[in-house]
């Protein structure tokens, strides 16, 4: 009798989590409309608006790195860029305890990486950089008293819907340096950025919908993998 009730947790555990993948590549789907209603809306405004020169606007970055190390692009991009920015920006929607020391670790790794040497190895950066994440997480799984982690869970939780759209604000906004060096804001960048807050508020909505942060992570994964995909493919077929 056991056997068949695990057999039967089984089962609905594995429909749930294939139910959790297809909203997953749901909600990627609501994201890929979007991308081309907003492209269809920017080109209609670039005709009828040319002095706000939004074909002028280009993430130079990603053309950058796509073009001198592709590798690179997709460690940082499809790898660390979900792991560390779902780490700043959604752990704090409806979230677990976990996700509380998460946060902290993310935010601690990023203020600690503006001390790197310049001239470390990138991939050597990586790798110290994931390994003191985990690190700096299990720190704070220990210090952090469980009870009180508890209490700004059910607080966090209460507001998750003005959480979503700020996050998501900050989420777009803190994509700026992808397109200039200084953090300024014009029309042209603002619409530039509007992407990646419709992104931000996707990421947040599975998150939400499939409790849990690694499914924010896999959606962010995807897009990110795809644009890389698109970007080396065309590159590749540029004429030398």
């Amino acid at each position: 009798m056991n056997n068949f009730k695990n057999e039967l947790y089984s089962l609905k555990k594995a429909l749930t989590a294939h139910q959790k993948t297809q909203n997953l590549f749901k909600n990627y789907g609501i994201a890929v409309l979007c991308f081309l209603a907003y492209f269809t809306l920017v080109g209609i405004l670039t005709v009828v608006f040319p002095e706000l020169q939004l074909d002028a606007i280009k993430d130079t970055r990603l053309d950058t790195m796509i073009k001198e190390n592709p590798l690179k692009f997709f460690i940082l991009a499809v790898i660390l860029a979900p792991l560390l920015e779902e780490g700043v920006y959604r752990t704090l929607i409806a979230p677990k305890p976990w996700e509380i020391a998460f946060f902290l670790a993310c935010l601690t790794l990023l203020f600690a990486g503006r001390f790197f040497p310049e001239d470390v190895l990138w991939w050597l950066k990586c790798i110290i950089s994931v390994l003191s994440l985990v690190i700096i997480y299990k720190l704070f799984r220990e210090l952090l008293p469980v009870q009180l982690t508890q209490q700004v869970c059910n607080i966090l939780t209460r507001f998750k819907i003005p959480i979503v759209i700020i996050s998501s604000i900050i989420f777009g906004f803190a994509h700026v340096y992808n397109y200039v060096d200084s953090f300024i804001i014009t029309l042209p960048l603002f619409i530039a950025i509007v992407p990646r807050i419709i992104l931000g508020l996707l990421f947040a909505k599975v998150k939400i919908e499939n409790n849990g942060l690694p499914w924010a992570m896999y959606l962010h994964a995807i897009n990110n993998g795809v644009i890389f995909i698109i970007a080396y493919l065309n590159y590749s077929n540029q004429p030398l």
